[in-house]
């Protein structure tokens, strides 16, 4: 997933028309300087996705989820997860994959927690 860039600070939700939204996450500002003229501004970096009507939060977040871990990397770390609980790991390699499904699961709760919060503000349904 690449990082979009702007020169001015984008809004977290933006509506196309009346079908669709752009989402946006993860807005960081970077101070940089043009090397031509010397001077100071600031970019943006952030990702994004395009999410069509009905407009929910659930439908973002699945959107959001999809653009940024591909379809079958949950199953690969669920898999993973069972073989470290039954010892088929060492220890050592089980305790790894533990502690990547378990971020994985904190990374998704943190994003989805966001995307609520977002929709609540913008007055989008949650479901």
């Amino acid at each position: 997933m690449n990082k979009t860039l702007s020169q001015t600070r984008p809004s977290t939700i933006e509506k196309i028309g009346l079908k669709k939204i752009i989402y946006r996450w993860d807005i960081q500002s970077r101070q940089l300087v043009d090397p031509l003229t010397n001077e100071s501004y600031l970019q943006y970096e952030y990702y994004q996705v395009v999410v069509y009507c009905p407009i929910t939060a659930n439908k973002i977040t699945l959107k959001v989820i999809e653009s940024v871990w591909p379809v079958d990397y949950e199953q690969k770390l669920v898999n993973d997860y069972n073989a470290a609980r039954l010892n088929l790991y060492d220890a050592d390699t089980a305790q790894l994959i533990i502690d990547r499904y378990t971020q994985f699961l904190q990374d998704r709760q943190a994003l989805k927690d966001q995307i609520d919060a977002d929709c609540v503000e913008a007055g989008i349904p949650l479901s």
